[in-house]
């Protein structure tokens, strides 16, 4: 029994030895560290917000018809609305959410749509104002504004009979 004793005496010794030394050991990594060059560190990060979906994710297409008058395009005739509904989730009512109508501005109007006819372009109007191409401009999510197109024409351009096409993106973003 007595050997018993002397064991767990020894087990006690040796036990308070190791926690000594891991004491020791951490300390002297403690002082390493510290006596070590230091070097601020700039982190960027970029937070991504959840995406809005415009229209549900369906396209929209806006038809001017088949009867255009060269002579009657004036940014005014053939006026269409623009239905739209913008669903932005996680973004809190009201919400600024910044609209941008991505896509190549005409030559002659940074405000139009390039269209495949020279010397035609269409602009879209929120509120009766003309978005400027690839131009973020911020909206009130709980109140949409009205969006409209309407064809426009360069001054003195001599329009050709034809289909009209021009394309965009309608991105929406918010923080």
């Amino acid at each position: 029994m007595e050997s018993g004793r002397k064991s767990g005496s020894q087990a006690g010794r040796t036990l308070q030895f190791c926690s000594a030394m891991i004491v020791a050991i951490s300390f002297n990594l403690l002082s390493l560290a510290l006596a070590a060059p230091q070097q601020n560190i700039t982190l960027r990060v970029v937070v991504i917000a959840p995406a809005c979906t415009i229209n549900q994710g369906r396209e929209i297409a806006v038809e001017f018809g088949d009867n255009l008058n060269a002579g009657n395009i004036d940014g005014q005739n053939y006026l269409q609305n623009i239905d739209f509904q913008l669903d932005c989730p996680g973004a809190v009512t009201p919400s600024v959410v910044m609209l941008t109508l991505a896509g190549a501005a005409s030559p002659f109007d940074i405000t139009a749509l390039d269209t495949n006819m020279p010397g035609l372009g269409i602009q879209i109007l929120l509120d009766g104002v003309a978005l400027e191409i690839n131009k973020p401009v911020p909206i009130d999510i709980g109140h949409l504004p009205r969006m409209q197109a309407v064809p426009v024409q360069r001054n003195g351009a001599s329009l050709v009979s034809g289909k009209i096409r021009a394309t965009a993106t309608l991105r929406a973003t918010y923080l």
